[in-house]
C-alpha cells in the first residue's frame, strides 16, 4: 500500500501544471545560477592571476631592505572553485592581505622610503594589513549573489510548501480521504507514502536541473574549470545537504 501512495503522489504531480512550472523554473534558476556564478569565477581567477603577478613585480622591483621592511609582502588568497555553488563569506572578506615588515604607529603611517608602489591606506588588525576586494563582482555588493546556496534556500523551499500545503487536505476536498483510510492502512504509511512521494516529485527535477548546469558549465567553461575528486565529493554533499532541506521544508508544510 505504500509504494501505491508513492505512485499515485508522483502520478497526480506529474500531470498538474504546477509540476511543469516548477520544473521549468528549476531548469532556468539552477542552470543559470550555474552559468553565472561560473562566469564570476573565471572573471575572478584571471584578476587574481594579474594582481599575484603585480605583486611578484613589486617585490622584484624592491632595492633595498628599508623598503621591503616598510611595505612588507602582498598576497592574494586564490578563489575557490566551490564558490560557484555557494559564495558563502568569500564576497565579503579581504581580497589582499599585507604582513609589513615592522609595526605601524597609531596614525597609519609609514617611514617616507622611495618605493616604486603608490601610496595606499590599509586598515590593519593584528599586524596584518587588509585591503578591500580588488576584483568583487559590485552587482554582488548590491544584492545577494544568485549561487545555487541561494535558489535551494528561497524557490526550492517554496515549491516545496507549494506542493505540499494541499497534500492531505486536497484529499479531503475531492472526498478520497476518507475512501483511502477506510482500507487496513495505517495513517502513518499515508502520511509518509505522501511524504515520500511529494519530495520525489521535487527532488528528480532538481537533480535533473543540477546535472544539467553542472553539464554546462564543464562544456562553456571546460578549459577554465576542473572538477577534482574532492571538488566532486563535496558537491555530492552540497547535493544531499539541498535534498534533506527540501524533505524538511515539505513535511513541516504537510504537518502543519
Amino acid at each position: 500500500m505504500f509504494f501505491q501512495i508513492v505512485r499515485k503522489e508522483i502520478l497526480l504531480n506529474l500531470v498538474s501544471f504546477r509540476f511543469v512550472v516548477s520544473m521549468a523554473l528549476l531548469a532556468v534558476l539552477v542552470v543559470g545560477s550555474l552559468q553565472i556564478m561560473a562566469s564570476n569565477f573565471v572573471r575572478r581567477m584571471d584578476d587574481f592571476q594579474s594582481s599575484d603577478q603585480i605583486h611578484r613585480d613589486d617585490m622584484d622591483s624592491m632595492n633595498n631592505i628599508m623598503q621591503f621592511m616598510a611595505f612588507g609582502i602582498a598576497k592574494d588568497p586564490k578563489p575557490q572553485m566551490l564558490g560557484i555553488f555557494s559564495i558563502g563569506l568569500e564576497q565579503k572578506m579581504s581580497s589582499s592581505f599585507r604582513v609589513p615588515g615592522f609595526i605601524i604607529t597609531s596614525g597609519g603611517q609609514r617611514p617616507d622610503v622611495e618605493n616604486p608602489l603608490a601610496y595606499q591606506e590599509f586598515s590593519s588588525m593584528e599586524g596584518i594589513e587588509m585591503e578591500g576586494s580588488k576584483y568583487a563582482n559590485p552587482i554582488f555588493s548590491l544584492f545577494q549573489p544568485p549561487d545555487f546556496v541561494y535558489v535551494v534556500n528561497i524557490v526550492l523551499s517554496l515549491l516545496a510548501i507549494l506542493f505540499a500545503y494541499d497534500c492531505i487536505s486536497g484529499e479531503k476536498e475531492d472526498q478520497t480521504l476518507k475512501l483511502m483510510l477506510s482500507n487496513a492502512v495505517p495513517r502513518d504509511v499515508v502520511l509518509l507514502g505522501k511524504w515520500v512521494g511529494g519530495t520525489l516529485s521535487i527532488v528528480i527535477p532538481f537533480i535533473m536541473s543540477f546535472l544539467l548546469g553542472i553539464l554546462m558549465v564543464s562544456v562553456f567553461w571546460q578549459g577554465d574549470l576542473q572538477f577534482t575528486e574532492d571538488a566532486l565529493t563535496r558537491i555530492v554533499l552540497i547535493l544531499g545537504v539541498s535534498t534533506l532541506y527540501v524533505m524538511v521544508f515539505f513535511l513541516m508544510a504537510a504537518v502543519l
